[in-house]
C-alpha cells in the first residue's frame, strides 16, 4: 500500500469514528462499530431506523465538525445513506475545503 493510501485509510477511519460517536451521543443509536454489515446498514433501514430530521441533524454536526458543507447534489447521492458512502462524501469534502 502506497503512502497516500495509508493516509486515506486513516482519514477515513478517523470519520468513521467520529461518525459512530456523534450517532451514539446525539442521536442515541446503539449498533456494534465493530460489526462490519453496519457500513453498509441504510440509515432509514431498520436496523439503524434513522429518521429525516436525524439525517438532518447528523449532517448539521459533521458539517460543524470538518468546517464543510454538503450540497443537494451530495444529498441525492443514495451512497450519503450508509456508513461508508457518508464516509467517503465526507473525506472529499475534508479534501475539497482544506
Amino acid at each position: 500500500m502506497n503512502e497516500e493510501a495509508v493516509i486515506v485509510d486513516a482519514v477515513g477511519s478517523e470519520i468513521r469514528q467520529i461518525i459512530y460517536i456523534l450517532l451514539r451521543d446525539h442521536l442515541r443509536v446503539k449498533f456494534n462499530m465493530f460489526d462490519e454489515n453496519t457500513n453498509s446498514m441504510h440509515f432509514f433501514g431498520q436496523q439503524l431506523n434513522l429518521g429525516a430530521r436525524d439525517l438532518v441533524y447528523l449532517m448539521y454536526l459533521l458539517e460543524k465538525h470538518f468546517k464543510i458543507h454538503f450540497t443537494e447534489s451530495d444529498i441525492d447521492n443514495s451512497a450519503f445513506y450508509t456508513l461508508d458512502g457518508l464516509v467517503r462524501i465526507t473525506y472529499d469534502k475534508i479534501i475539497a475545503y482544506h
